[in-house]
């Protein structure tokens, strides 16, 4: 899964042109950015503990390995964050948000 394929068509999604984007619309486009977001950390991660062969078995392993709620757990950790450098705490505070919006995005009853 490419992240940049899923941004550009979470941004078609929230600005299709000369049409107002639909609820629906807006709401997978928010779904959409954050699986982005997602397959970014799973890539890096395996990136990181396979040397980025991106080909091999144990690469797909890693990279199929995260899961949304234990990642989220990791992010919110501010003890452990504020250890790492700006990019990741943002990144981090980016995923739990962006994670937060995805759930009400996808189940919030509309109107709700």
């Amino acid at each position: 899964m490419n992240p940049r394929d899923l941004l550009e068509t979470a941004r078609r999604l929230a600005h299709p042109g000369a049409v107002q984007p639909t609820q629906a619309d807006l709401r997978r486009a928010v779904s959409t950015a954050y699986y982005a977001l997602f397959h970014c950390l799973a890539a890096a991660a395996a990136d990181l503990l396979t040397g980025s062969s991106r080909r091999g078995p144990e690469w797909h392993q890693v990279y199929r390995a995260p899961e949304h709620g234990k990642a989220r757990s990791a992010c919110q950790q501010q003890g452990v964050m504020r250890t790492f450098p700006t990019a990741i705490r943002n990144f981090a505070e980016t995923f739990v948000d962006l994670q937060g919006a995805r759930h009400a995005a996808d189940y919030a009853l509309e109107g709700a």
